[in-house]
């Protein structure tokens, strides 16, 4: 973050050790050529992210547990440095998050920014409880920024953001959102129909079953992303 001259400015470093995050700070005497991750406290994005209406959902035990810790050691300090105001959701169960987005109060004359720390799932699940939210408008604006730490995090990684510290970085950064390709599925149930919105993968048989039968504690806690292969040597 540049100084008001912009000639020196403080570094921010994310460092993880024994499964925590900590945030490391130092004065530097120039600001690095590459501006990707360099972020002005008078900036658009800085100026816009303190006009929204920010909600930050953190997945508590999605891949390797480092949501919270994320959270709660790099991305809160950095939202109080440049005095932006978020409304934050710990998960508390595997629906949770769900109930939260399904009830949620949309503000029409606002954007709504969702902060994801989590995976593919949550962005699934992300999708499934917004877009039949009773207070939710074609009009209303949402944009949605992933932070990888999932056991899968296909979108996150699609868009450049291949670590935490970098999807955190890319939320306080200049660029201009891109529209979601979704794709809605209708299943016919009985007499009525229900529609399942998708943005990374849509399965079904086999593979569904794979995902779905390797979703156990234990294959999480041995083998992380690797269990779908594992499961699916059984």
């Amino acid at each position: 973050m540049p100084g008001k001259e912009g000639s020196c400015g403080t570094l921010y470093r994310a460092v993880l050790s024994d499964d925590k995050f900590s945030l490391e700070k130092s004065s530097v005497a120039s600001v690095a050529s590459n501006p990707r991750y360099v972020v002005f406290q008078d900036s658009a994005q800085i100026a816009r992210l303190r006009s929204a209406r920010v909600h930050v959902i953190v997945s508590s035990h999605s891949g390797a547990g480092l949501a919270t810790t994320a959270y709660d050691r790099i991305l809160a300090p950095l939202l109080k440095i440049f005095s932006i105001e978020v409304a934050v959701h710990s998960t508390t169960s595997k629906t949770s998050h769900r109930e939260y987005l399904a009830n949620l109060q949309l503000f029409s004359g606002k954007e709504n920014i969702f902060v994801v720390l989590g995976g593919d799932t949550l962005i699934y699940d992300f999708l499934n409880a917004t877009l039949t939210n009773p207070h939710f408008k074609s009009s209303d604006r949402l944009i949605l920024c992933p932070i990888p730490c999932g056991t899968g995090n296909a979108l996150a990684m699609s868009l450049g953001r291949t670590s935490i510290p970098i999807g955190i970085s890319s939320l306080f950064c200049n660029k201009e959102p891109k529209p979601l390709p979704l794709l809605e599925i209708t299943i016919h149930e009985a007499t009525n129909p229900r529609i399942i919105w998708a943005a990374v993968v849509c399965s079904w048989g086999l593979h569904a079953s794979l995902v779905a039968d390797s979703d156990d504690p234990e294959m999480r806690r041995q083998f992380g992303p690797k269990r779908f292969g594992v499961y699916s040597e059984v």
